[in-house]
Formats: structure tokens, sequence, C-alpha cells
């Protein structure tokens, strides 16, 4: 499975759209793939400390939403068992915890961009304004349309 489902943002370096990828689609990097400089994972996971748990990849959302620009490594360059880790397995205590991790992170980024607030209410408690959740309706509708454009030669 590829994650994130969408390269293209990536690959043209539109961060924009990777902004939207993450927090309005959540179509994450799979954390392993990531690699930050050791300060700055320290201060966004020291951010999360203490409302977070399990759920390490929300470091990367947060930079993500502070307009913190990543690279894309067009190679494979890690094997990822996907099924066995504890937000891909199907449990339903895992999956609880890991979405109790992701709306207390979606908190954290309201706090910090109040103009993110109707996103991250969206994702925290699926409330937003009417007008808002058509925008991000349609938003997600397009990404998953590119998605299934795609074509990929593995």
């Amino acid at each position: 499975m590829m994650n994130p489902m969408n390269l293209e943002p990536y690959i043209k370096q539109d961060y924009e759209s990777v902004k939207n990828a993450y927090l309005i689609c959540q179509d994450y990097i799979v954390g392993v793939a990531f690699f930050a400089e050791r300060n700055l994972a320290l201060k966004y996971t020291q951010e999360l400390a203490g409302k977070v748990k399990y759920a390490e990849d929300c470091a990367y959302v947060s930079m993500i939403a502070d307009d913190i620009h990543i690279e894309f490594f067009d190679d494979n360059f890690v094997w990822y068992e996907y099924g066995e880790g504890i937000s891909t397995n199907g449990s339903t205590v895992w999956g609880q915890r890991i979405t109790a991790d992701n709306q207390a992170c979606f908190g954290v980024i309201a706090e910090k961009h109040p103009e993110l607030k109707d996103i991250c209410d969206w994702h925290r408690n699926g409330v937003a304004h009417e007008v808002a959740f058509k925008k991000y309706e349609v938003m997600r509708r397009k990404y998953n349309q590119k998605i299934e454009e795609q074509k990929f030669d593995y």
C-alpha cells in the first residue's frame, strides 16, 4: 500500500497541496519514512507530550500545519509490514487509542492556528460550519479522484 496515496504534491513540491493532503484528507506518509533534524523532532514531540501517547506521526502533522516543508525522496527505502502495527492491525481498542491521539493532535493545532479551527473541529468532533464542511468535502473528492487516476508501475 502506498503512503501517501497521492504522490503528486510531493513530486511537484506543491506544499499547499501537501498541507491539504495532511490536514483535510489525512493522506499521511508512513511515520517510519520520516527523517527530521533532532531538535526539530524534539520540539514537536515535546509539544504533544502528555496529550498524544501512541501516534508519533502527529509531530509531522503539526509540523506541516506550521508550514514546515518536507522533501520527497522518490525511491522505496523502507519495507513496512502493513497490518501488523498498532494503527493498522484492525483492533478496535488500538483504533480508539489512535483516534484519541489524532483528535488530541488536532486540538494542539487548533490552539496554535485559529485559522485552522474549522478543519481541526471537523476531525475532532465531526463539527464544522456547513460552508466549510462542503468546501472540505469537495477538496476530499478531488483528492480521491487524483489518487484513482494515478498509474503505478511496480
